[in-house]
């Protein structure tokens, strides 16, 4: 268990287990009052059906270990489904959006002139990478046409390995690179995304409010944002259905943005910048009619 998942567990009893059961004893509480309890949180609270499950999820666990512990006789969990999840698609930024947001002449004006925002947000964009993998670059792993991919960064984990385990060479257009080359640092072991102390990038929260800053300035406030489900995140969605509509292969499409939806061809294990001149163009497009 990551330390990020324990905080998860932790604040799903803080914030919604305990403020609703916290008065009653373990023995009191039955199955139609969970069952009243995921009511409550689906009509009174804004949390997506799959956050909860994760709440539900908790205290199955609880309730598990105090059966196991013998302080009640069965967990009333036990007779509790999951409820079904509705299937809200992430949202994503139109191609104009994106190129307005990654105006070099609007810098000042959108990202409140901070190099570090851009650049972390331009780089998701144009790779499709997760945000604890961007921010988890080290100097010594940025090169001219192409980021090399090697852990993920976590608030509570530090630096681990990426989610699927693997690393990658992804290649970058030129003005992603421009940019990478302009922050990146001198020390090799040096984090490139580091605000002061290069021994630890900053937090992805910085990077996620600052789009959402950038977002309300070209006219896509909150509620807009929160109604299309537009996140950090969505950039990942955004590369990859940009590659996709330009009828890149899911293979490379996949190789480069670290989805592993499908078995990988053996051609694409070993990164070589001209096999992915398809990537590139449509990198490259991405910046271009600004």
């Amino acid at each position: 268990m990551t330390p990020e998942h324990a905080e998860c567990q932790r604040s799903n009893l803080v914030n919604h287990i305990l403020p609703y059961f916290g008065k009653k004893r373990l023995t009191a509480i039955k199955t139609g009052d969970i069952e009243k309890w995921i009511l409550h949180l689906k009509e009174n609270t804004s949390l997506s059906d799959s956050t909860i499950n994760h709440c539900l999820k908790t205290l199955k666990v609880m309730l598990n270990e105090a059966e196991r512990l013998g302080r009640i006789d069965v967990a009333p969990t036990r007779r509790v489904a999951n409820i079904v999840e509705e299937n809200r698609k992430r949202g994503i930024l139109t191609l104009q959006e994106a190129r307005e947001l990654f105006n070099e002449n609007r810098i000042e004006e959108l990202w409140d002139n901070n190099i570090y925002h851009f650049t972390c947000n331009m780089v998701a964009a144009s790779t499709g990478r997760r945000q604890g993998e961007i921010l988890a670059l080290k100097n010594k792993f940025v090169h001219e046409q192409y980021i090399e991919i090697k852990h993920s960064y976590g608030r509570l984990s530090k630096l681990k390995s990426t989610k699927t385990k693997d690393t990658s060479d992804v290649p970058i257009p030129r003005k992603t690179s421009f940019y990478l080359q302009r922050i990146k640092g001198e020390n090799p072991e040096g984090y490139v995304f580091a605000l002061e102390d290069d021994s630890r990038p900053y937090s992805g929260k910085a990077a996620t409010l600052a789009l959402y800053k950038a977002l309300k300035r070209i006219g896509i406030g909150e509620e807009e944002r929160k109604r299309r489900n537009i996140d950090f995140h969505s950039w990942r969605h955004f590369f990859n259905n940009i590659c996709r509509a330009r009828n890149i292969p899911d293979s490379k499409i996949q190789s480069v943005i670290g989805h592993k939806t499908m078995k990988m061809t053996e051609n694409y294990t070993t990164f070589n910048i001209d096999d992915y001149m398809e990537i590139v163009k449509v990198q490259e497009e991405l910046f271009q009619g600004e």
